[in-house]
């Protein structure tokens, strides 16, 4: 199979994640960008990549690269390319655009000029436009501009694939499953040791834990993915990478419980954790953070820790005292991995992290803090 050159979307810091996991489904030539991981790779790649990634955002498929003066010139150029290739009379397409450009400075105006040099190509050949459908299109194309520089982009996800299917009841500022995902990684989480997450929300984290665990690859959930609306779409060989994942799905149990002061989001945990078969070790109870305990001597903390701005300052400071005091008493032996965008209230764990690692979560600079909890001080602990 020819070699594609892809681009893989995800989150500032997660980069180095997304880089590991192309390379283990045989990615090549991988090449780190903010926000995005540059390879090559044929179909197979490709379908492995939507399916697999469990940090990716969207898998983009280069159309054509060129230099471009002027919204004149943009739309000459993309007007030459023979659109056929990608895009039938009766599909619905939408066009995104990226621009970081003086001479493009205007993002919608340039995906206008693209979106009319499609359109054009088609009205040209067979004296009829393709429909536009920015909701739910068959096709989605992307332009990136950089300075002069133009790249045209296919969307080989369709829906973004942080929309594992999963999760259909959340509350106001349920964390990207991708994020989670991400973070799970990044804190080297063991199947074999007990996870919590006092602050579990809408469940996110203890979901996509569950599914590292059991190697469960995200496309297992029963989405559907853009390629498969695709001219060259080779049935066949996705239902060859299905089986295969399926087959290396791991039969293990698994000690994960999640607690939240909310009954509601308990209640939405519980119905969600029943939208897929995987979920059955997990547990959820409804408690206050601060009276969490364990009677497990190790393990692992993971939360997304409540930073809502409409909290007076004084409730948000006290409330992470009270979590760093509650982990020191209730979790020695245990290691905690804690995400905030507040970057004060952080300061109120009381806790010397032993990590800092920078995120974004909604736009917002985050950060994921590890935490070592010993018994007594650190220097008895020994």
């Amino acid at each position: 199979m020819s070699k594609l050159k892809l681009i893989a979307k995800t989150f500032a810091g997660l980069e180095d994640i997304l880089a590991k996991e192309l390379k283990a489904l045989g990615a090549e030539n991988i090449k780190i960008m903010r926000r995005a991981v540059q390879f090559d790779g044929d179909s197979e790649v490709m379908y492995k990549a939507n399916f697999q990634c469990r940090t990716a955002l969207a898998i983009l498929v280069e159309i054509s690269k060129f230099y471009a003066k002027s919204t004149d010139d943009l739309y000459r150029k993309a007007k030459e390319i023979n659109w056929s290739e990608y895009l039938l009379m009766d599909q619905t397409f939408s066009i995104h655009a990226t621009t970081y450009s003086d001479v493009f400075s205007h993002s919608k105006y340039a995906s206008l000029k693209v979106k009319d040099a499609i359109a054009d190509f088609f009205r040209d050949i067979y004296g009829q436009r393709p429909n536009v459908n920015t909701d739910r299109p068959d096709v989605k194309f992307e332009v990136h501009i950089s300075n002069n520089s133009v790249t045209l982009l296919l969307n080989s996800s369709g829906e973004a694939l942080f929309k594992r299917g999963y999760r259909d009841r959340t509350g106001l500022a349920p964390m990207n499953e991708c994020l989670a995902a991400g973070i799970i990684q990044l804190a080297q989480y063991d199947p074999e040791e007990p996870l919590v997450d006092f602050a579990c929300g809408a469940g996110t984290i203890l979901f996509e834990a569950c599914l590292i665990a059991k190697n469960v690859a995200p496309g297992l959930l029963n989405r559907k993915y853009g390629f498969q609306r695709w001219l060259n779409y080779n049935e066949k060989l996705f239902n060859q990478i299905v089986e295969e994942a399926k087959s290396a799905v791991r039969n293990v149990s698994i000690n994960i419980k999640g607690y939240d002061i909310d009954r509601k989001m308990i209640l939405f945990c519980r119905h969600n954790k029943a939208n897929a078969d995987y979920f059955e070790d997990i547990r959820f109870y409804q408690t206050d953070l601060r009276d969490v305990e364990t009677e497990k001597k190790s393990g692992l903390i993971i939360a997304n820790l409540p930073f809502d701005e409409r909290l007076q300052v004084e409730n948000i400071n006290q409330l992470y005292e009270d979590i760093g005091s509650s982990m020191k008493h209730h979790f020695p032996g245990f290691r905690a991995f804690l995400f905030s965008s507040n970057m004060d209230a952080l300061k109120r764990i009381g806790l010397k992290p032993k990590v800092k690692i920078p995120l974004y979560s909604g736009g917002m600079q985050a950060s994921l803090r590890r935490y070592d909890l010993y018994a007594g001080t650190k220097k008895h602990s020994k």
